[in-house]
């Protein structure tokens, strides 16, 4: 890890090459003020290939003065920019040995180095303004200057004004999305809302002076605006250094601030795993018309949805086994239209949680508990649902009770109901806790196939003390013995309070989408 930088540049960059003797007759121009005809003798700045040339010296020269570094033992990295060098090493006295590794070999390569602009060789610097990026090794992070982002603040919300009131300047948006694009660099999902705006300067005529906006265009410099404008927290303008590979897997991703999840898809619906978690779903007819690929990343997506509340602060790292699911969600864009929609709405939902997210590509085999869920659906209409929470707040509210205690929810109680501090899971059973329930105020939407065992446990911690309290919604099943026991006797401990009638939308997924019309009447049971 770098602990040191530096950085110089060379000086009057393109004239370092000189031009063939048989050359320099290619080479002529007329002196604007005398007339005379001269011919260049270096490469002149303007001719179109002097660029590529260049920089095709330039970094040839980056190789020469790596390796005289790692034969001297030096431990730095030098990258170059046309005639910007930058050294990153380990210590400052790694930085400086690479300057003079830099003036000596230079020297005998005919490099002249503008010494004016040299950084880092007299001083340590853990910081360093580089291409217009400040780079920060104490925080692996490369970020936006200030005065950058209020430039460019201003230039996208010229944009939306022109854009509210029809067509925008060519030359503006194309001076617009180049600064974007550079500062893109800088942002973990800057260029998943750049597409949109590539495809606004797209013209296969010759261009137009003036370019009408489609909605995606504004959406994307709406975006921007979000980020840059400066009383925006949605991101300061940095991106934090990050890789796949499997130590970063092994430290950044597994504890209790990281996340490793995985997902698949199948023709039918999707899985996905963290930890002890699990959640299922089906496509819908649309949806299974998409190419697999896409389905791949709205599992990802469906998944990141489902538990974001609890991936708060996290370094998520997403296992798939498609690889274009993957490639989307590490370079943040896709160019297809149907994944790019996917794309914003995974990098939305990481900007408003506040998680990171990467992806790992994972043979099939290695995948089997969520291919499991993705293929076996047997359940999927009546697992991981969850009572609407308006539907709660007016039962709590008409019943006059504050539930403390959420019994039936997933693993990382994602979808515990609002006020529920305490939850039990499949990880952690409500089963058998009779003695931690009595005397609270419970909540209880328990899964079809333990609603009775569910309902036995409550019974069991209100006999323990007599204050136990608890409003439970069931499925309408006479002829289980469940509802002959705890419902129907008149003994029953539980009393009917309510039904709430087959038909209604009563219940959301865990990624918030509204489940369809209950296929029966469903029961609001009281105890006492």
């Amino acid at each position: 890890m770098a602990a040191a930088v530096g950085r110089r540049d060379l000086a009057s960059g393109f004239h370092h090459i000189k031009c063939s003797p048989e050359a320099r007759r290619y080479m002529a121009f007329r002196h604007p003020t005398t007339e005379a005809v001269l011919r260049w003798v270096v490469l002149p700045f303007g001719a179109s290939q002097s660029p590529p040339i260049f920089v095709e010296l330039t970094n040839a020269a980056c190789a020469i003065f790596q390796a005289e570094c790692d034969r001297r033992g030096l431990r730095v990295k030098l990258f170059c920019f046309v005639d910007d060098y930058i050294i990153l090493g380990v210590t400052h006295a790694d930085v400086v040995g690479a300057f003079a590794v830099m003036d000596e070999i230079g020297g005998e390569l005919g490099l002249e180095w503008k010494t004016s602009k040299d950084r880092g060789r007299n001083e340590h610097l853990r910081q360093l303004d580089f291409l217009g990026m400040l780079f920060d090794t104490e925080k692996m992070e490369m970020r936006i200057s200030p005065d950058k982002r209020q430039r460019y603040a201003a230039d996208v919300r010229a944009l939306l004004d022109a854009a509210a009131t029809g067509p925008v300047q060519r030359h503006l948006l194309e001076s617009t999305v180049g600064r974007l694009t550079f500062i893109a660099r800088a942002c973990r999902w800057g260029f998943t809302f750049m597409q949109g705006l590539y495809d606004s300067l797209f013209c296969p005529t010759r261009p137009p002076a003036t370019v009408g906006l489609a909605a995606d265009a504004v959406e994307d410099l709406a975006f921007w605006w979000q980020v840059l404008r400066a009383d925006s927290s949605v991101w300061d303008g940095v991106k934090r250094s990050a890789g796949i590979g499997l130590d970063l897997v092994r430290g950044e991703f597994i504890g209790q601030d990281g996340a490793v999840l995985f997902t698949d898809a199948s023709g039918r619906g999707f899985g996905a795993v963290w930890g002890e978690a699990e959640v299922q779903g089906a496509w819908s007819e649309e949806e299974r018309q998409l190419h697999i690929s896409w389905l791949e990343l709205k599992a990802v997506l469906r998944a990141l949805q489902s538990w974001a509340a609890s991936l708060a602060g996290r370094r998520v790292l997403v296992r798939c086994d498609n690889t274009q699911a993957v490639a989307a969600i590490n370079h943040g864009s896709t160019r297809i239209p149907e994944g790019r929609s996917l794309s914003r709405q995974i990098a939305e939902l990481a900007i408003s949680s506040g998680f990171e997210v990467r992806a790992e590509h994972i043979p099939g085999v290695d995948n089997g508990q969520a291919d499991r869920l993705s293929r076996r659906l047997d359940s999927a209409q009546d697992q991981n649902l969850r009572l609407k929470a308006s539907i709660f707040r007016e039962l709590c509210r008409k019943f006059s009770l504050r539930p403390t205690v959420d019994c039936c929810c997933d693993a990382h109680g994602s979808n515990r109901q609002p006020g529920c501090e305490v939850f039990y899971s499949a990880g952690r059973s409500v089963l058998g806790q009779e003695a931690e329930l009595a005397g609270k105020a419970l909540w209880a939407f328990p899964p079809q196939a333990l609603v009775g065992e569910v309902l036995a446990t409550l019974v069991a911690a209100a006999r323990r003390d007599s204050r136990t309290r608890a409003v439970v919604v069931v499925p309408f099943w006479p002829e289980r013995g469940w509802f002959r026991a705890f419902v129907r006797s008149r003994s029953a401990p539980f009393r009917v309070a309510q039904v709430l009638p087959r038909g209604g939308r009563l219940c959301v997924w865990p990624w918030g989408d509204e489940a369809g019309p209950s296929p029966y009447d469903m029961l609001v049971l009281r105890l006492p």
